[in-house]
């Protein structure tokens, strides 16, 4: 912003003293004037105060769409690693180490997956005293109290603590704090910089002018901005005012530890196994695969799933190196084994069965993720005690064209039974094509991604493609559902390669109710 004006003499000093502070505006003397008027130029100051950590090239490549198999003999399950994302960026950040350059998930029990999950265990037992203290609020007391928590900059306040660890150039976790269904659950982020504007931190004018620069695991390769609503007395995302946090609290416990050189393999295969209905249990009952090469060999990868347990609707990716002796267009097909303790019994009633809803096998980043085969069902295969091995030729793999839609819910499910969902995809000519009942009546839970593959009809390509709506079909009243859909990724395959053709997030993306005018939602491409 530029303009002039005039100041006497007299006020000169007051100017002068006004560009040493730390106002938005520096005052510049150009050139006095004749008649004892000095003319002066106003420009605006950035405030903003940043570390070097940079979201898109220090923090995953991945999202965080972790599920995790917290105490297995009782089926609780967890979602999300968002602290220790936080904490293990960091740790690479603080180390001078590139972090893993990976786009995938890391599957459960991989040396990068174990390494998230402890430093989530370490984020949550080191502030168990803070996350205590933020959730004693019976009905609502301590609102306020909250409030002033995150907004004072007086000493010893945490807007405080934040600005002397930003300004001494150190990036710094911050746990935000869920509160009713108007906001957001508990979340783990990590203060990367912040511009506080004129506002001085005494709880007085100007708290809108708050703003916190964030790295967010749930939106990878992004910088986030947190600000504040003065009116509601909460805590909420730039780019999507639906996001509510209560207030936040600033992570001093954080300390180095050295985290694992992941280094990039060689020829590097992926192959994607889709968990259905019934789980993997590990242990004793795992999966080993063979990869099928011309002449008829076979590389044998044993135990991929390392012992651990593969819990349902879970999307699991493992990476493996190809030898020095075989190229990507010598592998002709897969073989999948399931084997476990069990199967050899009489008492074959107390064996494992696995739904495996989809195989994908496609090469590594590096090369360009081309696919090689992919098959998917309802489930496509269940393992039990007379399917025990199941292979496909690479060549049987039809280059037909598909869509690829990949839904995150966020912190309230689809119920699934009659709470269903329908897609519609949204053509140039004005045809709506159907896709119903996307959830196939199941429920997908808090925290869930669920990706389905819908063939597209004969001649259909990503050019027809200009929409997508979801109709939910709910029933209404109090016992209706309601579900957050927090993240949509529709993506087309044809002959191989894969175009994005639409990804949105927020907190959530869209909230579907009983209510009609929240039944449904369309994007334009």
């Amino acid at each position: 912003m530029m303009r002039a004006i005039a100041l006497t003499a007299a006020s000169l000093s007051l100017a002068l003293t006004a560009q040493a502070s730390p106002a938005e505006a520096q005052l510049r003397v150009l050139k006095p004037a004749e008649t004892g008027v000095i003319v002066t130029d106003i420009q605006t100051v950035n405030t903003a105060r940043m570390t070097t950590f940079d979201p898109a090239v220090h923090g995953f490549n991945f999202g965080n769409r972790f599920r995790n198999n917290f105490i297995s003999e009782f089926d609780i399950r967890t979602g999300g690693l968002c602290g220790g994302m936080v904490w293990s960026a960091l740790d690479y950040w603080r180390a001078g180490k590139q972090i893993p350059q990976q786009t995938y998930l890391p599957t459960e029990g991989s040396v990068l997956q174990s390494y998230i999950y402890g430093r989530q265990v370490n984020s949550i037992e080191r502030n168990l005293d803070r996350w205590g203290e933020l959730t004693i609020n019976p009905g609502g007391e301590r609102n306020n109290e909250y409030w002033r928590w995150g907004m004072e900059g007086k000493p010893g306040g945490q807007l405080d603590v934040l600005k002397r660890s930003i300004d001494a150039g150190r990036p710094v976790p911050l746990g935000l704090l869920g509160c009713d269904e108007d906001c957001n659950g508990h979340h783990q982020v990590l203060a990367i910089g912040y511009d506080a504007g004129r506002y001085r931190g005494d709880l007085g004018r100007y708290q809108t002018d708050l703003r916190i620069f964030l790295y967010d695991p749930n939106q990878p390769g992004k910088k986030v901005v947190m600000r504040t609503n003065p009116t509601t007395r909460k805590f909420y995302f730039e780019d999507d005012p639906d996001t509510n946090w209560r207030s936040y609290f600033v992570d001093t416990k954080w300390s180095r530890k050295a985290p694992p050189t992941i280094s990039a393999l060689e020829r590097e295969l992926l192959i994607t196994f889709e968990t259905g209905e019934d789980d993997l249990r590990g242990g004793n009952d795992n999966i080993h695969v063979y990869l099928k090469r011309r002449g008829g060999s076979e590389i044998p990868l044993y135990n991929v799933n390392k012992g651990k347990r593969w819990i349902t609707n879970s999307t699991q990716t493992v990476a493996v190196s190809l030898p020095q002796t075989t190229s990507y267009d010598q592998l002709t097909g897969i073989r999948v084994q399931h084997r476990g303790q069990k199967w050899t019994d009489n008492d074959r009633r107390s064996a494992d069965n696995w739904d495996l809803r989809r195989i994908l096998v496609r090469t590594g980043d590096a090369d360009g993720k081309k696919r090689l085969f992919s098959r998917s069902g309802s489930p496509l295969h269940r393992f039990d005690t007379l399917k025990r091995d199941v292979s496909w030729n690479f060549a049987a793999s039809t280059a037909r064209n598909e869509l690829i839609v990949t839904f995150l819910t966020g912190r309230d499910d689809l119920r699934g039974g009659n709470d269903n969902a329908d897609l519609f995809i949204m053509l140039r000519d004005g045809r709506r094509l159907p896709f119903r009942n996307v959830n196939e009546s199941r429920k997908w839970e808090n925290g869930a991604t669920i990706t389905r593959y819908l063939e597209l009809p004969s001649g259909i390509t990503h050019s027809d493609i200009t929409g997508a709506q979801i109709v939910t079909r709910f029933g209404g009243g109090m016992g209706g559902d309601n579900w957050n859909l927090q993240s949509l990724r529709i993506k087309t395959r044809e002959g191989g390669t894969e175009r994005q053709l639409f990804y949105d997030s927020g907190e959530p993306l869209f909230r579907f109710k009983g209510e009609r005018s929240a039944r449904s939602k369309t994007w334009r491409f």
